[in-house]
C-alpha cells in the first residue's frame, strides 16, 4: 500500500468520522455566555474580555478576530478558522479546538490547560509564556511556531510537526512526544523530564543544556544536533542515533545506552560515569569523554601450586589419637624386601 493510499484510509477511517460525530454532537457544557456576546463577534470580529465561556462557535470564520482576555472557558471551536485572531491573555480551558485553522494566531499568556487542539493548524502561532498543562496537541501542526517558555506539562504531542519551532526555556515534563518532529527547532535549556520521546526526530535541532533526566529517548534521532552540557542522567536512550551530534560536557551518568549510535560524534569531557554501553557493559566510574570499563584480570596460578583438592595429601601426625586406634592408617609399608628362599629348602 502507498503512501497516499495509506493517508486516505487514514482520512476516512479516523479523521472523516471525528469530524462528523463532531459536528453533531450536542454542547454538554452549561451556557454562561450572553447570545448578544456572540452576535457582537461574529458580526464586529471584535469581542475583548468578552465572557463566551461554553459558546459553540464550530467552523465559524473568524479570522483576524480581537478576543484579547476573552472567557472561552469549554467553548467549542472545532474546525473553526481563527487565522490571525487576537487572543492574548485568553481563557480557552478545556476548549475544543480539533482541527481549527489557527495559523498566525496570537495566544501569548493564554491559558490552554485540557485544551483540545488535536489536527489544528498552528503554523507560526504565537504561544509564548502559554499555559499548555495536560493540553491535546497530537499531530497538530506547530511549524514555526513561538513557544517559548511555555508550560506542556503532561501535554500529548504525539506526532505533532514542531520543525524550526522556537522551543527555548519550554517546559515537557512528563509529556507525551512519541514520533514527534523538532528537526532544525530551537530548544535550548528545554525540560523532557520524565518525558516520553520515544521516535521522536531531532536532526539539526538545538538542544543545548536541555534537561533529559529520566527520559524514555528510544531509538530518538538525534542526527547532527547540538546537545551541549544536555543532561540525560538515568535516561532510556536505547537504539537512540546521535550521528555526528555535539554532546561535549553532555551528562550520560547512569543512562542506558545500549545498541545505540555515537559515531562521528563530539564528546569531549561527556560523562559516562556508571552507564550502560552500546555493547550492554557498564562504564566504570570518572568515564570522561568515553566510556572505560573496568577489566578484572584471572590471576595465573603459581608452577608448583596444587590446583585442586584431591592433590593434598592428608597430614598426620604419629601422637594423634586417630594413629593409635587406626594403626593400619599410618603404619608404613616395610622398606626391607623379602628374603629369598633356599631353592635346596
Amino acid at each position: 500500500m502507498s503512501k497516499i493510499q495509506r493517508q486516505k484510509k487514514v482520512f476516512w477511517v479516523l479523521i472523516l468520522p471525528a469530524g462528523i460525530w463532531l459536528w453533531f454532537i450536542p454542547i454538554s457544557v452549561s451556557h454562561a455566555y450572553a447570545p448578544q456576546a456572540v452576535q457582537r463577534l461574529t458580526e464586529t470580529l471584535k469581542c475583548v474580555g468578552c465572557d463566551l465561556s461554553g459558546a459553540d462557535l464550530r467552523a465559524l470564520k473568524l479570522n483576524g478576530a480581537d478576543l484579547r482576555k476573552a472567557n472561552l472557558q469549554g467553548a467549542f471551536l472545532a474546525w473553526t478558522h481563527l487565522k490571525k485572531a487576537k487572543l492574548t491573555g485568553a481563557n480557552l480551558q478545556n476548549a475544543i479546538l480539533i482541527g481549527s485553522e489557527l495559523r498566525d494566531i496570537n495566544l501569548n499568556r493564554a491559558n490552554l490547560t485540557q485544551a483540545q487542539l488535536g489536527w489544528s493548524n498552528l503554523h507560526r502561532a504565537q504561544l509564548k509564556n502559554a499555559i499548555l498543562v495536560r493540553t491535546k496537541l497530537n499531530a497538530a501542526n506547530l511549524k514555526e511556531a513561538n513557544l517559548e517558555e511555555a508550560n506542556l506539562e503532561e501535554a500529548n504531542l504525539k506526532s505533532a510537526q514542531l520543525v524550526r519551532t522556537n522551543l527555548k526555556k519550554a517546559k515537557f515534563i512528563r509529556a507525551n512526544v512519541q514520533w514527534a518532529y523538532f528537526d532544525w527547532a530551537d530548544l535550548q535549556r528545554a525540560t523532557f523530564e520524565d518525558a516520553n520521546l520515544q521516535g521522536a526526530k531531532f536532526y539539526n535541532a538545538n538542544l543545548d543544556r536541555v534537561n533529559f533526566r529520566n527520559a524514555i529517548l528510544v531509538q530518538t534521532l538525534m542526527e547532527r544536533a547540538r546537545l551541549n552540557n544536555a543532561d540525560f542522567q538515568d535516561a532510556d536512550l536505547q537504539g537512540a542515533l546521535f550521528y555526528k551530534a555535539v554532546l561535549v560536557a553532555a551528562n550520560f551518568q547512569h543512562a542506558n545506552l545500549q545498541e545505540a549510535s555515537l559515531s562521528k560524534s563530539k564528546l569531549a569531557r561527556a560523562k559516562f560515569n556508571q552507564a550502560i554501553w552500546i555493547d550492554g557493559e557498564r562504564c566504570a566510574e570518572k568515564s570522561s569523554g568515553r566510556c572505560v570499563k573496568t577489566k578484572i584480570v584471572p590471576m595465573e596460578p603459581l608452577e608448583n601450586e596444587l590446583t585442586t583438592p584431591s592433590d593434598v595429601p592428608p597430614i598426620v601426625k604419629e601422637d594423634s589419637p586417630t594413629v593409635k586406634e587406626n594403626s593400619a592408617i599410618i603404619k608404613p609399608e616395610s622398606t626391607v624386601p623379602p628374603s629369598k628362599t633356599d631353592p635346596s629348602d
